[in-house]
Order: structure tokens, then sequence, then C-alpha cells
């Protein structure tokens, strides 16, 4: 275990602190504690110091930049910068004297920067204080230029960083060699003998920074020989105090490769203090001076300025291995950023992880970026460890520049700047000190949850669980950072429960959001809380189903890239050569494999910090190939969307579509007329583009199941209860009459119900409806049977019949049936419902009776004028008759049965 040497106690508790989660006692500071562990913030100091210069620039003669600033084992204060001289002929001072005297430049002017960046022959110049900041000397050099005018022999340094080993007490700084080279004139490789590879030197101390012993590490720091040019972020490194690599020394660099334009953010880390160092894996593509701060529980989080500034915030990440490796960098958008190289340090170093006040971070920077020049400088203050960065105050309205922090011995935080002058930007290096009361707000505690599934369009509901160091919540609970159309009413809390109403539009695609939850307290305690919100979407049109995409021109990255799930590629129109006719003209047209109900398209402009193209004014239209060959074919397009983007690199932007109008497209074409780049920018770009909708989506009914009853006929076998006997009459029947028996049913009976589909729906995968069908089998009336007589052909008495005679009479037959059957099916819907869809179930009833009737024997009513009356009396006598012997047929089979005849 790695450890850190102790810091002697001094005195009275403090009756309560309101920069931690809950009432922590601190200790009351004397004039400065004891030197040798690294000092924590004294929460009951308030004011901030006027601005003090400890160097301010010669015109013609010098300038000072880049400043860094640390307390030291010993218990001073040291600030290093550049020390940068101007050329003696330079012809906008129209002066001769120039660094030194000098005036030999004349020959030399296109290689040196005349006060600027390396490869100047700048010189890390350092000043000491030893009393916290009151008064401050000059303090000899960490690494010196050589100003001459033989290339052979110049050299410089720049950039510088302290890192401060507080077990050992030995101090690094790292910072830029540069021979005959600066960035843009950087040779590729590690080689510490070209005098055009920009070197990486680190000066080493052990007596608390009154002298250095330097180093080139170049081959250490980037080993991969392919690299363009390295430099160390100024300002300073940490040591790590908690968890599994305490004690690890870390330095942030930033390097570029040959044959790439990203610029990546990278640790270089040491175990054994100093004595060895290792480069861990680079991380982003758009990064710049970068820094990194401990967490409370040992993890690291980066914190970086942006390449171009494009969205004035800060890119973030975090490491768990001490800086080996990073995570996926994303944009802290509550720190507003001037393209700053900016400083977060720990505000209670020594605070332990289960403190709340270890997760108490300070940020300085400048916010305003204006004609090169950075303003309002400001220091933030998060109590969650960084994720959000709820509090800050504004120190310096002008000209700020660069802008480092580090707490002193003393409990107040002390702060480096390059301040100017009204318009006049960087005049000097110029120190405050303030105590974190200045602030004037204090930190609260809130916990809150994701919100994971959530679908465009819904309302979602956000709790949140907020403390405060009075133990009194009472004020204004808001959500911020919000996506472009996401809304959120600010709601008023009293007590620890709250919750916010997050509006999801319709028009959000389907990804991860990252929102901050902050409360601001009646009593000035503030707390913020990062939450994800993932939204998800079923609807997003398969690459696969798009057979072809055209754009009206190109730069060598073709249109497919903006369609090729893969946002680190892009699409860019024409630039070089365009011809007029193209200047914010730009067509994108898409065909479709099948029709589609089409509701909404996603855009993200391309992932670097440029704005170069990115959509801003903009129309779609719809329409269908028919007959044509290609979408670029047809001329019938119907406008569907039309208006003008927010610039949101973080995330799709959604552009709802007509949907009425986009029902049954197969084409697609978007008109880009304006992009972000401002009245000059004529091009159009995309990293990805998204169609979204419904294949086939025709509107159809909603599959419903009816309910049916259906009557069953279950007729029982009657047997008849007396014999007709009747006088033959003479008759003029031609045919034989016949009588059938009643007839059984032993069958089940087989109903078929229809199903309607009845209601609009959109159907394009295979559903099953699962609904009750309920079928009722009832007899409430006695059933009437059709009954047909059949008389033999051989009648007797004055028949003149030649042909068997049918007559049809009445015969009625009363039978009951147990209660309904109810039965429950589940209907399957076919697979793809394109038009209203009609579904027929059947359903099979088993007629259930409970009763035999008996019914009485068929009558027949005939008119007793007519002459064939006679007649019917003879077939009534042989319809009596003939039943008798039928009813003889079922005994005598049985019997036939039982003696083994049949």
């Amino acid at each position: 275990m790695v450890h850190f040497p102790g810091r002697k106690k001094l005195g009275s508790v403090l009756a309560s602190l309101s920069v931690a989660a809950a009432s922590i006692a601190a200790p009351v500071y004397a004039a400065a504690q004891e030197s040798g562990d690294q000092p924590s913030v004294n929460p009951a100091l308030q004011e901030m110091s006027d601005p003090t210069a400890l160097v301010e620039k010669i015109p013609g003669v010098v300038n000072y930049r880049i400043p860094a600033i640390t307390a030291t084992p010993g218990g001073d204060l040291i600030a290093a910068f550049d020390e940068r001289p101007i050329s003696a002929n330079d012809p906008n001072l129209g002066s001769t004297t120039g660094w030194n005297g000098q005036d030999w430049y004349r020959d030399l002017q296109s290689k040196w920067k005349d006060g600027g960046d390396a490869p100047n022959p700048n010189s890390i110049a350092q000043y000491r204080s030893k009393d916290n900041g009151t008064t401050w000397e000059k303090d000899g050099y960490v690494c010196q230029g050589n100003p001459v005018g033989d290339w052979t022999k110049i050299n410089g340094c720049s950039d510088p960083s302290y890192v401060v080993d507080w077990v050992t007490g030995e101090i690094f700084n790292f910072h830029v060699l540069s021979y005959q080279a600066g960035i843009q004139e950087a040779h590729v490789g590690n080689d510490h003998e070209d005098r055009f590879v920009i070197q990486v030197e680190v000066s080493r101390s052990k007596d608390d920074g009154k002298s250095w012993e330097s180093e080139t590490i170049t081959k250490t720091v980037t080993p991969d020989p392919k690299v363009r040019w390295r430099f160390a972020a100024s300002g300073q490194g940490i040591q790590i105090r908690n968890g599994k690599h305490a004690g690890r020394l870390v330095q942030q660099f930033t390097q570029a490769k040959e044959g790439s334009t990203a610029q990546e953010a990278f640790s270089l880390y040491s175990d054994d203090h100093g004595a060895t160092w290792h480069a861990g894996q680079p991380v982003g593509t758009e990064m710049d001076e970068n820094k990194v701060v401990e967490r409370a529980d040992g993890s690291l989080l980066l914190n970086s300025r942006e390449r171009t500034g494009a969205n004035r915030s800060r890119w973030q990440a975090e490491s768990f291995d001490g800086g080996a490796t990073w995570s996926k960098p994303w944009l802290a958008t509550d720190i507003v950023d001037a393209m700053t190289n900016g400083q977060p340090i720990r505000a209670f170093p020594q605070a332990t992880p289960e403190d709340p006040r270890s997760s108490i971070l300070l940020f300085a920077n400048a916010q305003i970026f204006q004609s090169y020049n950075r303003k309002k400088g400001t220091i933030w203050m998060s109590c969650d460890g960084g994720s959000t960065w709820p509090i800050s105050k504004v120190f310096n309205e002008g000209s700020t520049g660069y802008a480092t922090i580090t707490v002193q011995n003393d409990g107040r935080i002390g702060m480096l700047t390059e301040d100017g002058l009204g318009d006049s930007k960087e005049s000097g290096i110029f120190y405050r000190s303030f105590g974190l009361g200045w602030l004037e707000q204090s930190c609260a505690s809130m916990t809150a949850s994701d919100v994971e599934g959530s679908a465009a369009g819904e309302s979602v509901t956000i709790p949140a669980k907020i403390a405060s160091t009075t133990g009194t919540v009472a004020g204004e609970l808001t959500a911020v950072g919000l996506p472009a159309g996401w809304t959120a009413d600010p709601v008023h809390v009293s007590g620890e429960d709250g919750e916010i109403q997050l509006n999801i539009p319709e028009s959000a695609i389907e990804g991860t959001y990252h929102i901050s939850l902050r409360y601001v307290g009646d009593d000035g305690a503030v707390a913020a809380k990062a939450v994800q919100v993932s939204v998800v979407d079923d609807t997003r049109v398969p690459r696969d189903h798009l057979v072809a995409v055209w754009a009206n021109s190109n730069d060598g990255n073709p249109i497919g890239l903006a369609f090729d799930d893969n946002p680190a590629t892009f699409w860019h129109s024409q630039w070089q050569n365009k011809p007029a006719e193209l200047n914010n003209n730009h067509d994108i047209v898409v065909s479709l494999a099948d029709e589609h109900d089409l509701t909404k398209i996603g855009y993200l402009p391309p992932q670097r910090d440029q704005k170069n193209g990115a959509f801003k004014n903009y129309e779609v239209f719809v329409g269908q190939r028919g007959a044509n060959a290609s979408c670029a074919d047809i001329g019938g397009w119907a406008s569907v969307a039309s208006g003008e983007l927010a610039y949101e690199r973080r995330y799709f932007s959604g552009i709802s579509l007509d949907q009425e109008a986009a029902r049954q497209v197969d084409c697609l074409k978007i008109h880009v007329s304006g992009e972000h780049t401002g009245p000059s920018g004529t091009n159009a770009s995309a990293a990805e583009i998204r169609l979204y909708g419904t294949k086939n989506a025709i509107v159809s009914p909603t599959p419903t199941v009816s309910t049916t009853t259906v009557t069953a006929t279950t007729t029982e076998t009657t047997t008849q209860q007396e014999t007709v006997i009747s006088t033959i009459y003479e008759t003029e029947t031609q045919e034989p009459v016949t009588i059938t028996e009643p007839t059984t049913v032993t069958e089940p009976t087989t109903v078929t119900v229809t199903t309607t589909v009845a209601e609009p729906s959109r159907v394009t995968e295979p559903t099953t409806v699962t609904q009750p069908t309920t079928v009722t089998a009832t007899h409430t009336e006695p059933t009437t049977v059709t009954m047909t007589i059949t008389v033999p052909t051989t009648s007797t008495e004055r028949s003149t019949v030649t042909e068997s005679t049918t007559i049809t009479v009445p015969t009625t037959v009363n039978a009951t049936v147990a209660e309904p059957t109810v039965l429950t099916t589940t209907t399957t819907v076919p697979t793809t419902v394109t038009a209203a869809t009609t579904v027929t179930t059947t359903v099979t009833v088993l007629p259930q009776v409970t009763t035999s009737t008996t019914s009485p024997a068929p009558t027949l009513e005939l008119d007793h004028n007519q002459s064939g009356y006679k007649w019917g009396r003879v077939i009534a006598w042989l319809v009596a008759i003939g039943g008798g012997l039928l009813a003889m047929v079922p005994p005598l089979l049985n019997y036939l049965r039982t003696q083994g005849f049949i």
C-alpha cells in the first residue's frame, strides 16, 4: 500500500460544511498547513483576490503564455509558463530591437514564429511564492531555449505541466522540446536526433523545484514510428491516491498519426515514482489539450478541449485501469467552453471514498471564443465526480485565455490565467486565489435511475431523491441538456422526493440520450444527476430494403457511406471544382424495394468538430417508382416535410413526415439548400441517414372476432302413439305416398363462424389474435319437421295410380336440448395483412340432448270436399299399417343378431 504523508490536526471543528452531501466536520486552517501531503480546500474561505501580474508581455520583445501551477511538498507555490521571444524584424512592429536586441533574424523570418508556439526558441520560466501567493519571485528556468540565428543550434521548450509525487516529494515537469519544426512542419517518427521531430522532454526535481535534470523520452511516449507529432497537455497531471493503482503518476498527452486526421488523447503513467514510464491506449478522434482528475473510487476522469470547438463543450471519458485504457468519450454539455486548455482538480484530495467531499471537483476555463480571444473566465464545480457540473461562477468577464488551478497549502485555490486588456488578448500571466465559499453555492446530493425502453411520442416520469446539507429540501427541479424537441417543465419540490415529466417527441430517433436533472434549493444548495434515457423504435427500414441510393454530387466519399450504419464514415457533396448550380442545391434519392408508409427520417452529421456540410435547410419529397426503372427518373414528387435543423452532433435529428402523404411510396428525396457553416457554406454532408416506417402498411381492419349464436338441430327418434285407420275413398292420386321416419342426429353439428376485420391497423408480421368465440346451441321452441310419406304403387279399389306419389305433410316433433355450450377459439390472422381481412373459424358444437320426447303420429289434414279425400283415407290407413311394420324391424334385427344369423 502506498503511504501518503499525514497532516497535523489543527484545532477545532467547524459547525457545518456546506459543500458536502451531509454535514461534515472540517479542520480550521492556520496561515499555512504543514508541508508534505497534498492540500485540501478550506470551505470557510470565501473571497477572490484581485489579479496580480507575474509577468507582462513587452511588445516587440517577448510574449508570455501557457501557465502551469502547483503546490509543492515543501509548502510553496510554483508557477511555470512559456517565455516566447519576438524576432528583431517583425514587419508589424517596425522595430529592429527584438529579443535581446538582436537584428540577425531578417533572413529567417519564415521560420521563427515571432513570439508564438514551436519552433520559436521559447523557454519555460518559473516563479515561486513562499507565502501562498501573496508575493512572487523569479525562480529560474525549467528549460531554456536557444534563440540564435544558426538553425543547426536553435531549440525551444514550451507547454509545461507539473506532476508531483507526494510520496517521494519529487516534482516532474513535462513539456515540448522543439528544434526546427512545429506541428505544421514536423517529421513523422520518434528519432531523438531528428531536428524536425517534435520531442518530449521531462525535467525532474528532487529539491522542491529549485533545480532540474532533463531527459528526452519521445520514444517512450510514442513508440509507434508513424506518429506525426505529440505533446504534453500543459497545466498539471496527478498522482492517484485510491484504488489498486494508488501511487501511480499520470500525465496526459495528445498525438496525431501519419495518414490520419484524428487527434487522440492518451495517458503516460509510472508505477515506480518516475523511474520508467508507459503509454496507455489512445482515445477519441477530435481531442486536443486534455487533463485528468481522480474520482472518489480511484477511477479517472479525462477532460479534453474540443479540437475545433464546434459544440462549445468538453470531451470526457473514464478509465478504470489507471489510464491504461479509456471509455468512449462523451460531451459534458453542461460546461460551456471556448476551446481552452482548462484544468480540473479535486477539491478534497485527502477525502476517503466514503466521504461525500471526495466527489467534489473544480474546473477552470473561459466560455467565449471571439476573434481568437478567450473571454468570460469561469470556475465550475461538480458534486458527483464530474458527471455533472451544476455550479459555476464567472471571475472575469473580459479576456482570460488559458486558466489552470491548484489547491494551496492555506486551503485557498490558486489560479493562473492569461488575462488581456479589453479586446487585447494574452497580455501576460496573472495570479488570483479564492476560497470555495466564493462560489456562493453548495453541494446537495441527488439520486435518479436511468430510463430504459421508452418510445418516441411518450411521456416518461423520472423520480429523483434529494438530500440537502441543511436537512430541508425546497427548491426547483429541472431537466437540462435536452435534445432538440424534448421538453420537461420545471417542478417545485418540497421534501426529498421529486419527479420530472419528460416528453419525448414523435420525431425522436432510437438511441441513448444523456440528460441531467438539476436541483437548486431555496437555500442555494445545488445537486445534479446525469440520467440516460434510451429510446427504442422497431420501425426503422432495414438497409436491405433500400435497393439504391443516389446523390447529385460526391467528393470521393460516396452517398452509400451515409447508409452504412457506421457513424465514423460520411458522405460529402462535391466541393472541389464545384459548378455553381450545386451551391446549396443537393439532392439525395432513395429507392425502396417495396412500398412503405414512411413516418420520419433520422439525420446524423459527420462525427468531427467541423460543421461543414451539416444539414440546415431541407425539404423532403416522396413518390412512386411505377414503371420507371429508378426513383431518379420520376417527376411526380410530393413534399412531405420542410424546415430547418438545429446543429446536433451527439444524436440523430428527427424529421417527421406528413404520414398521409407518405403512404404507399417507394421513392424518397431529400433536398438540402443550406448548411451550418454560415452564409459562405454551400455544401452538404451526412454521417448517417435512416428511414422509418412500415412495409406494405396499408390501412387494414384490425382482426376482431365476432360473437355468433348458432341453433343446433338435435332431432330425436320419435315413436308414434296411435294408428291411423281410415276409409279408402276414391281419389285421383297418380303416385304412391311414402312416409319416412324422423331422423336421429348422431354426428356433431359443424358451425362456420365468420370473423370480420373491422378496425384500421398496420400488420406487417404474422399476427395471432386470441379472443373467445361464444357459440350458443339451444332449443327454446319445438322443432317442426317436414316428413315425406311414400305409398306403394299397388293400391286397390278404384286406384288409377301408375307412379309413385309423394305427399308432404307437417309433423311436429318436440325435443329438449341441454344448457348452451360455450366454446373458446383462437383465430390466427394470415402473416401479412394488406387489405380488409375476413377470417373464417370452424366451431364444432356437440348436441347435448337430455330427454327424448314422443311426438304424435303424422296427421293429414285434407279437404273432405275434394275428390282426393277418399284416397287420402286409404293412404292414412296404409300409413298406419306401414308404421306398425316398421316398428317391428328393430326387434327382429336384434333377434337375428343374437341367434347368429346376421
